[in-house]
């Protein structure tokens, strides 16, 4: 048995909302309709439609009803992951690229006899960082 042909759509009696959805939505304002009956219905049928949630019908018909939305919000999901990961890939990379420049820096400054007590000053002044944040690159 069709899981959907449980659900009724109240103004229409005898006739189960996927037959109303497969019958094909129009335009946009039976679209609009077709969804506030979906949601009419399911309120009126939360148990039946928990139980139901499931079935391998069910979800196909939903999904068949749901494919627009859910491809944007899947592309919207994508792009914003890729958004992010290329935020958090040029910060990793700026933060990657500060401490080589300063790794790189302490050795120049030894290379030109510099005091270990001057470099870190040195470090602490010209890369804004606390006497213990400069210590690391001072053990390279």
């Amino acid at each position: 048995m069709d899981p959907c042909s449980l659900l009724r759509v109240p103004s229409l009696p005898g006739k189960p909302v996927r037959r109303v959805f497969l019958e094909g939505i129009k335009d946009e304002s039976e679209k609009e309709l077709a969804d506030s009956v979906l949601q009419v219905c399911i309120a009126a049928n939360r148990k039946t439609v928990e139980e139901l949630k499931g079935e391998e019908n069910m979800c196909q018909a939903l999904r068949e009803i749901m494919k627009p939305e859910l491809e944007q919000s899947r592309k919207e999901g994508i792009e914003e992951g890729i958004k992010e990961g290329i935020k958090e890939g040029i910060k990793e990379g700026i933060k990657e690229g500060m401490e080589k420049g300063i790794c790189v820096a302490v050795s120049i400054l030894r290379s030109l006899g510099q005091t270990e007590e001057s470099i870190r000053e040195s470090i602490m002044e010209n890369y804004k960082l606390s006497q213990d944040a400069v210590e690391k690159y001072m053990e390279v």
